[in-house]
């Protein structure tokens, strides 16, 4: 695969931040200032022309969107009290905005695993923020660390099993790369980006091709075997023409795959930058 085949806006032009894609496919959560004073979380209808609802009315900034594995709820990162916290709205935007995690320290919402029970986020200074899990069933639920060190890591992203997670980091002491450690044991890891380094990992749903952005922003597609023992094989690029300069920065959250691997949802440049849409082929 070398070319993508540009499918259009997936929305009216706009003031987008970070962005994650519904587990059926057709609604996007998505960060978006219109003016002063705070960002919001709007979800997208892609089906329908691309219609954009407001979902946060708070007015300090709401960012991070993520789906639950069921699509009826958003969680999102927000400043309301001074410092990141993450609430969770009804996807259909009705009923409260209500905190899952608050307290003193920074928490910052990353993934919401596919059978529920776990969310992934950042908790820490700016600098060197850890990547910690929250269990959200069973009679434990204290969140833990699974990546930690004076290093940056970001983006943590659970395989649709929930075995694995793919994260990046400039743990190697150089330019980020992509990493996959296995969940909950956290007893394998396996950088699998090439060389030049990677970000922004996304699963395909059987697990065995998970999909980065390069350095220069082209979109990169590693196969994986997984077994006893995770093997990856050489990455490759799938496209790149269409990713705005803006989304290349590999702790961003804006790229989405739909669980076959085929369409990519990306931000590409325009006057006003937009969301769009890519297919492999």
């Amino acid at each position: 695969y070398r070319t993508g085949r540009n499918l259009g806006q997936a929305g009216e032009q706009g003031a987008y931040g970070d962005m994650d894609l519904s587990p059926d496919g057709k609604f996007i959560a998505i960060t978006r200032q219109d003016a002063a004073p705070g960002s919001d979380i709007w979800v997208i209808d892609w089906e329908r022309a691309g219609v954009p609802t407001r979902l946060t009315l708070d007015p300090a900034d709401d960012v991070n969107p993520v789906w639950s594995a069921a699509g009826d709820r958003v969680a999102f990162t927000s400043f309301r009290k001074g410092n990141a916290d993450i609430y969770v709205k009804n996807a259909n935007g009705v009923g409260p905005e209500t905190p899952l995690l608050e307290s003193a320290s920074n928490e910052i919402v990353e993934d919401w695993s596919k059978d529920g029970k776990f969310i992934a986020y950042k908790l820490g200074v700016e600098a060197f923020e850890d990547l910690y899990v929250l269990p959200l069933a069973g009679d434990d639920k204290k969140p833990f660390p699974v990546v930690t060190g004076p290093f940056r890591k970001d983006e943590p992203q659970f395989s649709y099993d929930g075995n694995w997670i793919a994260y990046t980091s400039n743990e190697s002491g150089g330019a980020f790369e992509v990493y996959v450690l296995s969940f909950p044991k956290l007893d394998q890891k396996l950088r699998v980006s090439a060389i030049g380094g990677g970000g922004q990992p996304r699963w395909r749903r059987d697990g065995r091709e998970l999909y980065y952005k390069a350095p220069n922003g082209d979109v990169m597609a590693v196969e994986l075997k997984p077994g006893p023992r995770l093997e990856a094989g050489i990455p490759r690029r799938l496209f790149g023409s269409f990713v705005a300069a803006s989304s290349v920065d590999p702790v961003r959250h804006q790229m989405s795959v739909t669980p076959d691997g085929q369409r990519f949802l990306i931000r590409y440049p325009n006057a006003v930058e937009a969301v769009g849409t890519v297919e492999r082929v």
